[in-house]
């Protein structure tokens, strides 16, 4: 089971990239680009670290190593960084409060949700199908026009 829950959050990384791609596609003009695609990167690393943890737990037996923790310790910060980055981009804040208001949301959600990582590998198909199914099509949509046309033009 352990080999299964490392392939599936490895597995997962296409989902979080076309989830990036989407986020990137959406972003106002004015945004950097850091915006969507740093914290993806943090949650790659987090998935990756994750996968690497559930191998090594396999790999002891179930009785894990050093090594393991460390790997777990090092997903759940990368998965806090990752939440952080995304809301400090977000926040209407400036100054040292921005970040420090940022970086309690996500040590927050890290202690709420941390243990939720793992889980990744068993809902990345569903949000897969929910990406491919339901945002995928609205891209390739083409945009109204914001006004009326302009006489003449069909």
């Amino acid at each position: 089971m352990g080999w299964g829950i490392a392939a599936g959050l490895v597995g997962a990384l296409p989902l979080l990239l076309a989830l990036a791609l989407v986020a990137d596609r959406r972003r106002t003009r004015h945004a950097p680009r850091w915006v969507a695609w740093a914290p993806a990167a943090l949650l790659a690393g987090a998935l990756l670290a994750a996968a690497a943890f559930s191998a090594d737990n396999v790999l002891t037996a179930g009785t894990g190593s050093s090594v393991g923790w460390i790997l777990a310790a090092l997903g759940l910060l990368l998965y806090g960084l990752a939440i952080a980055v995304g809301v400090f981009a977000r926040l209407p804040l400036v100054g040292p409060g921005r970040a420090s208001t940022a970086a309690l949301i996500g040590l927050g959600l890290t202690v709420l949700t941390g243990a939720a990582l793992l889980l990744a590998a068993f809902a990345s198909p569903v949000l897969a199908v929910v990406l491919a199914a339901v945002v995928f099509p609205r891209l390739n949509r083409p945009r109204r026009a914001l006004g009326p046309a302009a006489p003449g033009v069909a």
